[in-house]
């Protein structure tokens, strides 16, 4: 879908795009979260369904507006020369390169390290998954606390498409199908 919305948005900003991407996606990880909590649906199956729809509607939008199943070449549009280096450059080092996303992966990994051992959401996070009932028992914003991991893991879904975006410069709308079980 972030195809489909980059694309539109070609006479826009391209961080109008960006940003209108990341709420789709968040939007996404909310009704993911939301059916799985007042479904108690496995979220497995959830998120696998919801994949199945998406992928259709990311394919059918994007050739739609585009003509094609692939984003143009953004790297023309203002703005990616800032939005490239915040989501695919290399950063020199001295004796070796490595890409931002290398450090963006450690940045995340430290925070989510210190949120889950440190603080009292991560605390409910463990005990959410542990056992819901006792969680809950001893005021655990249970649901809370699953919509909102499956928002964050659809931030980094979201931040893993830009950064596969700007470093190719397009992407395919079709990228990745067939590997659900992989």
């Amino acid at each position: 879908l972030c195809c489909a919305l980059i694309s539109f948005q070609l006479s826009l900003n391209l961080w109008v795009g960006v940003l209108l991407s990341l709420l789709v996606a968040l939007g996404i990880g909310f009704i993911n979260g939301y059916l799985v909590v007042r479904t108690g649906i496995p979220s497995f199956l959830i998120t696998l369904s919801t994949f199945f729809m998406l992928r259709g509607v990311n394919l059918g939008t994007t050739k739609a507006i585009t003509g094609t199943v692939a984003t143009d070449n953004v790297s023309e549009l203002d703005g990616f020369a800032s939005a490239r280096a915040i989501f695919a450059s290399d950063v020199p080092l001295g004796f070796m390169t490595i890409k931002v996303t290398v450090i963006w992966w450690l940045v995340f990994v430290a925070l989510g390290t210190w949120i889950l051992l440190r603080t009292r959401i991560g605390n409910w996070i463990f005990a959410a998954g542990g056992n819901a009932a006792s969680a809950r028992a001893v005021g655990v914003p249970v649901n809370k606390v699953k919509i909102g991991l499956f928002i964050t893991v659809a931030f980094l879904a979201w931040f893993y498409g830009m950064h596969r975006l700007f470093g190719f410069n397009t992407i395919q709308a079709g990228e990745g199908i067939g590997n659900e079980f992989l």
